[in-house]
């Protein structure tokens, strides 16, 4: 997979489902509650998160450049866009209904947004294409 194809993946995913992977305490999971899955977490087969936990041990916890490793059909991705992607939903997508809103989230503004929202995330995401030379499609 090049780095295109991964990003291309990585925001279809993230629009289809909508919400961020993250868990009550405001932790991004690859592969959350209510079978969410992160931007990453959204791309890996089940039998890659399989490998990546028989290897590590566990695939939460990890960078998304660092799940890669694990991953040989990723190999070609870049690190650094796939963290870029990482923080994009970690950060910005909105935050599922069983979040309780006084938990603590990461902070939407460390991107420069004030809000986890759908066009925060797809303005984001359009900047990291664009840094990359990557196709941003719109929604």
């Amino acid at each position: 997979m090049n780095n295109q194809e991964f990003f291309t993946a990585a925001l279809l995913h993230c629009r289809k489902q909508g919400i961020a992977s993250i868990d009550n305490s405001g932790n991004c999971k690859y592969r959350g509650p209510n079978r969410l899955a992160c931007a990453v977490g959204g791309i890996l087969t089940d039998e890659e998160v399989q490998q990546v936990e028989v290897e590590r041990g566990n695939i939460e916890g990890g960078t998304a450049s660092f799940v890669l490793g694990y991953v040989p059909r990723l190999g070609n991705v870049s690190r650094g866009l796939a963290d870029s992607i990482q923080a994009a939903h970690d950060h910005l997508m909105p935050a599922p209904g069983f979040i309780d809103v006084d938990a603590t989230l990461p902070d939407p503004g460390r991107y420069g947004f004030a809000e986890r929202s759908l066009a925060n995330f797809n303005t984001r995401m359009r900047e990291i294409a664009n840094s990359y030379g990557l196709v941003f499609t719109e929604a």
